[in-house]
């Protein structure tokens, strides 16, 4: 929109956290009523969908607008999404419903299950996008910046910075924090309600002659999720969906990708074996990847002034 952007990033590259997984679903969970939040999260998915399309058209980083299948994890939400379907609050380019056997034929899978079908969903490289978003003469990328203190005075807020060449200050009419809750100490952020989840995400290759279908077309979701990267004869996969709030499991779990591989196999079977086997005989190529998420109660963002007692603060 033509703001002059500074981005102070304190490792070495942008996306080095929770943004940097290799994988990301873009969809949107529907509600049973167009309440105003609703309609809200709704405009956005719609206005993301259009933004990536073409931010991919200058850049590359591998959207792939291949629709998302929503699997009901039991009876009970399976009535539900007959049920949501049934109200007609949503156009059917937006979302259908889909038996087993229609699950099958769009994922490429061997599913089991019904569920729902958003076509206008897709998948993309959250790393590659940041480097997308960031490539522009308007903003300025400054990396291996440690934000110290923030003030505000006189209009303005100064930031002090440790740099690899010293402290350095910096003025902005605006500040937009957004560390994940790196550092609770700033503006006091840990008198806010906030959420920390440890997830783990898994890749590996796979070969798709496994498949009669030749190749998985799109993601599927259930409680875990299956991501394709692409449609080469081994293509890449993620999987994910675990997550635990014990800050000891912050970093590449065992138990936590076991955990996703059960998610997997509750979804299709033909990527579970394989991989047990391969386990089995040593042979596994899988790469798992930590993030650790911040969210208040309700995953809605905090956004509006800050306090008069809040707008002084150090590390």
């Amino acid at each position: 929109r033509g703001y002059s952007v500074s981005l102070l990033e304190k490792n070495t590259s942008i996306a080095s956290g929770s943004s940097g997984n290799p994988r990301g679903i873009v969809h949107f969970n529907p509600g049973r009523q167009l309440t105003p939040a609703n309609l809200f999260r709704l405009s956005a998915f719609r206005y993301a969908v259009r933004h990536y399309r073409n931010l991919a058209k200058r850049h590359n980083f591998s959207w792939q607008a291949s629709g998302l299948v929503q699997l009901a994890r039991d009876e009970k939400e399976l009535d539900e999404y007959h049920k949501l379907v049934a109200q007609h609050l949503y156009d059917s380019d937006f979302i259908t419903s889909l038996n087993a056997r229609q699950a099958t034929e769009i994922s490429g899978l061997v599913i089991n299950d019904d569920g729902l079908l958003f076509p206008q969903a897709g998948c993309l490289d959250p790393v590659a996008l940041c480097q997308a978003w960031t490539n522009q003469e308007n903003i300025k990328l400054f990396t291996n910046r440690q934000v110290t203190e923030i003030n505000f005075h006189e209009g303005q807020w100064q930031v002090a910075i440790t740099a690899p060449h010293g402290q350095e200050y910096q003025e902005f009419d605006a500040l937009i924090i957004c560390n994940n809750g790196a550092t609770p100490g700033l503006v006091h952020q840990n008198n806010y309600p906030a959420l920390f989840n440890y997830g783990q995400t898994d890749s590996f290759n796979f070969d798709n002659s496994r498949l009669e279908s030749g190749r998985v077309k799109c993601a599927v979701r259930k409680k875990g999720y299956v991501i394709p990267w692409g449609d080469e004869d081994v293509s890449r996969i993620t999987v994910g969906g675990s997550f635990t709030t014990d800050e000891n499991m912050s970093n590449e779990s065992a138990a936590m990708q076991e955990l996703n591989f059960q998610m997997l196999s509750h979804i299709s079977p033909v990527f579970h074996q394989p991989l047990e086997a391969n386990q089995k005989n040593g042979e596994s190529n899988i790469s798992s990847r930590v993030g650790r998420r911040c969210s208040t109660p309700d995953y809605l963002p905090l956004a509006g002034p800050v306090e008069k007692n809040r707008l002084t603060a150090s590390i």
